[in-house]
């Protein structure tokens, strides 16, 4: 029954799926690396929006695994099987979930630190040519058609280092 989520990506029942998540919680990092940004038949990158949405509706402010393993997985190296334009798009999918998380549950222990965003990690590591290169990307796809992607951009901005300009 895992194997359907897993393997084939039938994520609609949310009672399987729910199984497969509470299952998989102590390996989440695992579980989201392997199973959330994968490649298809066709090897084209393919994001399963279920989970991410199971994420953003299951964290709170004592059960936020899954959520913090987000950030934990956004660094360039855990997806060097992936192109540049892959990346970004796994990043402004991960983003689109777990900053408005962090934003929402910041006080109560998720990350203390509001740069600590993916984005505003990102904001703060990278160099102003690849934050522009990133924005760029971001702009070129529509924002990916994300609700929560321009905020993210905007709280980041918020934090200091480089200044983008979203609203373009």
């Amino acid at each position: 029954m895992e194997s359907l989520v897993t393997t084939f990506g039938y994520t609609k029942d949310k009672k399987l799926l729910n199984w497969v998540m509470e299952k998989n919680y102590n390996q989440a990092e695992d579980f989201i690396k392997n199973y959330v940004f994968v490649r298809n038949c066709q090897n084209k990158l393919e994001i399963r929006e279920d989970i991410l949405k199971y994420i953003e509706v299951k964290t709170n402010d004592k059960d936020y695994q899954y959520a913090k393993q987000l950030l934990n997985l956004s660094n360039r190296n855990d997806w060097k099987n992936f192109s540049d334009e892959e990346y970004y798009m796994i990043l402004a999918y991960m983003a689109n979930t777990f900053d408005p998380l962090s934003e929402k549950y910041s006080e109560v222990g998720m990350e203390t630190h509001a740069k600590w965003t993916i984005l505003g990690k990102e904001n703060h590591e990278r160099k102003p040519e690849q934050w522009n290169q990133l924005i760029k990307e971001f702009r070129k796809n529509n924002y990916y058609g994300l609700p929560n992607l321009k905020h993210a951009l905007k709280q980041a901005e918020s934090y200091g280092d480089i200044s983008l300009e979203v609203s373009q």
